[in-house]
């Protein structure tokens, strides 16, 4: 099925641009299907190139402003946020094409977080402040409505502690948004082009020493001084090793031959229970830096291997 869906898609400039503007409108009522919108445009990046790639993002870009001209709700804000989404997008599939590295791709769109952060700060002096305003207007009056919080003071500090961590936070799971949908795109073209080229790439995935003492220091920088502009870049940094973290599961399942559905699972609890199972798979992701999880168990495979041969002779 997927074979055939991504063919579809690489058929036609006119089968890509209405996969990708039909999808994002879809998105707004069910949001992950804004991946399969942002993945059909990677694909035509990673298959065909800029010129084609670029093409697709501003025509689905353009007809997705052209239906939000008639949301009276704000749909000229999401039509922006879904151009932002689909340059950043097209821009990251050309590394991905260019490298033909997971890992460069996801280190690329982590760079482009944290300058997007600190843009953030730059113009907007403390982004916090801002955040709060917004809260304040459109949030306060819906909280309130439903008298979850006990008392005004308590609303009041929920308020102030999100605000501190929206910068980081909403910046974070922009970066997850594409990386997803380019893996998914690298997926497809390795299905219709490549069987098995993605398992052994993602298998791989390691996003080097250097992402991992940035990890390091900004977390130490947040802890020490409190500087709100290092946590927020912390927060990015941080997310990206899930992946890395998810590679390292996929490889460990495959080597010791456990069922599939320990995947299963742990994709479930991400989705349900995101809060707690990110920073598990994160810190594994880090940690596998140094430790290399994935070469000690084909070591004690391949120790093992040896040993039951001779056993066999």
């Amino acid at each position: 099925m997927m074979k055939a869906f991504a063919g579809w898609v690489l058929a036609g400039r006119l089968n890509a641009l209405t996969l990708t503007s039909g999808f994002a409108v879809l998105g707004v009522v069910f949001p992950p299907l804004l991946l399969i919108s942002l993945a059909s445009l990677a694909l035509v990046g990673l298959r065909m190139g800029a010129q084609q790639g670029l093409l697709i993002a501003a025509g689905s870009a353009g007809l997705v402003f052209i239906l939000s001209l008639a949301d009276s709700r704000g749909g000229g804000a999401g039509a922006t946020v879904f151009l932002a989404l689909c340059l950043l997008t097209w821009l990251m599939s050309q590394v991905y094409r260019q490298y033909a590295s997971a890992a460069c791709m996801i280190n690329a769109v982590g760079a482009i977080g944290a300058l997007s952060v600190i843009a953030a700060y730059l113009i907007l002096g403390e982004p916090a402040v801002y955040w709060l305003g917004l809260l304040e207007q459109y949030l306060r009056p819906q909280l309130l409505q439903t008298q979850f919080f006990q008392s005004e003071a308590e609303l009041n500090d929920w308020l102030n502690n999100f605000s501190r961590v929206m910068t980081g936070g909403i910046t974070g799971l922009v970066c997850l948004w594409v990386i997803v949908s380019l893996l998914l795109a690298r997926w497809w073209q390795a299905i219709l082009f490549n069987p098995g080229g993605f398992q052994k790439e993602f298998h791989g995935l390691r996003l080097g020493r250097l992402t991992a003492w940035t990890m390091l220091t900004l977390l130490a920088m947040s802890l020490v001084g409190e500087f709100s502009l290092t946590l927020d870049l912390a927060t990015v940094v941080w997310l990206l090793f899930l992946f890395q973290g998810l590679a390292v599961v996929h490889h460990l399942v495959l080597q010791l031959g456990a069922n599939a559905g320990w995947l299963i699972a742990i994709y479930f609890l991400l989705a349900i229970k995101p809060h707690y199972v990110t920073p598990v798979l994160s810190g594994l992701g880090l940690i596998d830096t140094w430790f290399d999880f994935r070469l000690r168990i084909r070591g004690r495979h391949a120790a093992k291997d040896e040993e039951d041969s001779g056993k066999d002779s």
